[in-house]
């Protein structure tokens, strides 16, 4: 997922990264859009709920990265990514934010093209990393997360 270029610059002249955060029906989670305002290159710039609405907001506005909150969208969270990068033309990669222990689950919303998978409590600072590693082209998993993925795979389960 390429995003279209959309530059922004804080007081002080840096790139500020545009997030669109997409929960589920009561919402994106208040304590994702809080970690996300902690870090100064970071604007929650919206936040809607379900695919339609991001789809719509996406062609009205441009966004640097997709934050997807996989916990408040329950199993919704691959399709949101799949019909968020269908439906739009020019589609900013796609960030994903999800349980710890939900080996299969992160699979699956990165199999269905987000570019990074950050566990739920994970710390701001780690969260904003795969923010900025998603706008940049780069592939990001939680620490916590990768050896289990990869051990899960190798052992067949």
């Amino acid at each position: 997922m390429q995003g279209r270029s959309y530059r922004q610059q804080d007081r002080d002249g840096h790139h500020v990264i545009r997030v669109l955060l997409v929960g589920g029906e009561g919402g994106i989670r208040p304590e994702v859009g809080k970690r996300i305002a902690q870090a100064p290159d970071l604007l929650v710039a919206a936040s809607v709920s379900g695919s339609a609405a991001a789809v719509e907001t996406l062609r009205r506005s441009a966004f640097d990265v997709i934050l997807v909150d996989a916990a408040a969208l329950g199993s919704d969270g691959s399709s949101v990514i799949r019909s968020v990068a269908g439906a739009a033309s020019a589609c900013p990669p796609a960030v994903a934010v999800g349980p710890d222990g939900d080996v299969r689950g992160a699979a699956r919303l990165l199999a269905s093209g987000a570019m990074a998978y950050v566990v739920d409590g994970a710390p701001a600072s780690e969260l904003a990393e795969a923010i900025r590693a998603a706008r940049a082209g780069r592939r990001y998993i939680s620490a916590s997360l990768r050896d289990r993925m990869a051990f899960h795979y190798i052992d067949g389960q």
